[in-house]
């Protein structure tokens, strides 16, 4: 019935989101892709709320509050699922290192944070408002044909920025744990090095000097 194929519908995305996730323990994996999970979910029913004709009210996402809510609750679980994937002390310096850069960093995730909420807010704002001036302007008979065109192209464009509110999180979780993981791993692989090299020596020179010490022996 429908619940199966709700149920089926809701698998098949997480497990994609599941699959997107390719860094840090399983704890942490399975936490973002819940995360982008939700999100997409989230964004994509809370946007198709206005289309439902006994609800009056414009769709959440189309306030700015909302989406920039969203971006930031995003960059908080993503920034400390990484941070505790890595090592508080290790994510923090990664990003205060080069103390001149520190401001640079700071302002990229408040960006990123930004970014995700007006991308989101401006998308889908500007369609829900066009279905409203629609319905406004043009007269019912005439309105028909436009409406339903504009709809199914509303659906859709909610289906698409939801699943890319939700990878950019996935996205962003990737990036911040490989990027410090990647740097922390320099000097592991360089201090490798070093505990091989005595163990090249092969020939060694007691075997070769033996015989001469029995044969001095034997005289």
């Amino acid at each position: 019935g429908r619940r199966s194929q709700l149920a089926a519908l809701a698998s098949i995305s997480l497990n994609q989101f599941d699959r997107a996730v390719t860094a840090g323990p399983q704890w942490a994996r399975r936490r973002i892709a819940g995360l982008a999970f939700a999100l997409c979910w989230f964004v994509l029913l809370a946007h198709w709320m206005h289309l439902i004709p006994a609800i009056t009210l414009r769709a959440p996402t189309s306030d700015i509050n909302v989406t920039l809510a969203l971006g930031l609750l995003t960059l908080a679980v993503v920034n400390v699922t990484a941070a505790q994937v890595v090592g508080v002390r290790r994510y923090l310096r990664h990003h205060l290192r080069p103390i001149y850069l520190m401001p640079v960093r700071v302002a990229e995730i408040g960006l990123k944070t930004v970014t995700l909420g007006l991308r989101l807010f401006g998308v889908l704002f500007a369609s829900a408002v066009l279905i409203e001036v629609v319905n406004d302007l043009v007269p019912p008979p005439v309105a028909v044909l436009p409406l339903v065109l504009w709809t199914a192209f509303d659906i859709a464009m909610a289906v698409i920025q939801a699943y890319i509110f939700a990878i950019l999180a996935v996205t962003y979780y990737n990036i911040a744990v490989e990027s410090v993981g990647a740097l922390g791993s320099e000097p592991a692989a360089a201090s490798r090095e070093p505990m091989v090299a005595p163990s090249e020596p092969a020939p060694e020179a007691p075997t070769g000097s033996r015989p001469e010490l029995v044969t001095i022996g034997g005289r």
